[in-house]
């Protein structure tokens, strides 16, 4: 150890004073760097009125309304308010679990090339804030780090699936509460999940909607 001249860094046990000049100051320092601190730059997410979407009727069992196809406006108005800080998340299942109305906003992020019959159903957009992948795992880490970055997203898929990222559902919720327990961590949006069926029935007419955060957004 004593070949890197301690005695020079340190000299009477203290640091050299031209090196602790350095060191990042403000928001350059790791702890506060707004990258590693998304709360600080973290904007409240437009939503409009829920109660907006309801479904009318006149007397019950009247009327055969989906759950999911009715959420999907919702969702696709919230995309449309929120067009720089939310995204959906999802393997391959936007159309399959009834949101296919998010596509009147936005498409599937894409960034190769595109083919003829890409243009029959394929919602690919460069650009696109659909993000879709078959790996649970995947999804879950972009929406982790979405969320750490300051903005708001959800994740959706069959609740026989979800299962996947259990473990990193949970190490996220563990982050979540140590972070409470420091006081210059400011608090970052949910972690949404959209269960689209019950256990092995996938008829995605019912829905179970999961929230993980110390700061509610929706």
């Amino acid at each position: 150890m004593r070949s890197y001249h301690p005695e020079q860094l340190f000299p009477n046990g203290k640091i050299d004073p031209e090196l602790r000049k350095l060191a990042p100051e403000g928001i350059r320092r790791m702890s506060a760097n707004p990258v590693a601190n998304g709360g600080n730059l973290c904007k409240k997410l437009k939503a409009p009125p829920f109660r907006d979407y309801k479904v009318e009727f006149k007397s019950p069992g009247t009327e055969l309304q989906g759950s999911m196809g009715n959420f999907a406006e919702y969702l696709r108005d919230i995309m449309k308010l929120n067009p720089d800080n939310f995204r959906l998340f999802g393997p391959d299942e936007t159309e399959s679990n009834k949101l296919s109305k998010v596509y009147e906003v936005t498409g599937k992020a894409w960034n190769a090339e595109k083919f003829n019959e890409d243009a029959d159903g394929g919602n690919l957009e460069y650009g696109g804030r659909v993000m879709e992948m078959l790996s649970e795992h995947t999804l879950e880490g972009w929406l982790e780090g979405y969320l750490l970055s300051g903005r708001h997203g959800l994740i959706n898929s069959y609740e026989s699936f979800v299962h996947i990222i259990d473990s990193m559902v949970g190490q996220h919720c563990k982050w979540l509460e140590k972070c409470l327990e420091v006081e210059w961590r400011t608090q970052v949006a949910s972690l949404n999940i959209l269960l689209t069926s019950t256990v092995w029935r996938q008829d995605h007419n019912g829905c179970v909607f999961a929230t993980m955060s110390y700061l509610t957004t929706l």
